[in-house]
């Protein structure tokens, strides 16, 4: 049977011995609280096996003025081990832990710049969006062939540099061509040789 409790100001539960262990326990089916919760204590635990929250930004560190630097996500992936996600406010970057003892950086503070890994793997194509592919030591190395698809138009030359294309074979039997700017600014489009047609005009003239 269903019984309600009408007060008028605030309503307390208080325990003869809150300070020396005294407590409330509620045992029901399901508690449901219609009002905000305000729970003021140093520590809070879920004991549950589930949790949905309808939120769509969790925020940590409420009220933090910069003293804690380190503040995340903390996971236990078995007893004594743990891994996690946090925020290095002395770095300024996100950083990862797959044992909460060795943080690994993520990206730096207003950018999505990639660190150092000493074994890069893909597992897709990689698309550059029109930005360039450089190498501290002015060098690309490919331990396989490198395939240049054939294109229809010449692309256009731009000055202090030669660009490397390919097309369908012409004369110089390659089907690579350059397409590079001169010093007299004039712009030479044509196909490199190949050794067997080389031989050939090396015959004919």
């Amino acid at each position: 049977m269903a019984s309600s409790k009408r007060v008028s100001g605030d309503y307390r539960i208080i325990s003869v011995d809150k300070d020396g262990g005294d407590n409330v326990l509620i045992s029901t089916h399901t508690l449901t609280i219609d009002g905000n919760v305000n729970i003021i204590g140093s520590t809070s635990v879920v004991d549950v096996s589930q949790t949905t929250i309808v939120d769509p930004i969790v925020t940590l560190g409420k009220g933090n003025t910069g003293a804690i630097t380190h503040l995340g996500i903390e996971v236990v992936k078995s007893p004594g081990q743990k891994a996690g996600l946090r925020w290095n406010s002395d770095l300024s970057r996100w950083e990862l832990s797959s044992d909460n003892f060795v943080w690994n950086p993520i990206a730096s503070s207003g950018s999505f710049s990639l660190f150092d890994d000493p074994a890069p793997t893909m597992s897709a194509d990689l698309n550059t969006n029109n930005f360039a592919i450089t190498s501290p030591n002015s060098e690309v190395t490919l331990n396989n062939s490198l395939v240049v698809p054939h294109r229809i138009a010449a692309p256009s030359a731009v000055v202090g540099a030669t660009k490397i294309y390919a097309k369908s074979v012409g004369a110089g039997g390659s089907g690579l061509f350059v397409s590079v700017i001169t010093p007299e600014l004039s712009t030479v489009q044509d196909e490199l040789v190949s050794r067997s047609k080389a031989i050939i005009y090396s015959i004919i003239f």
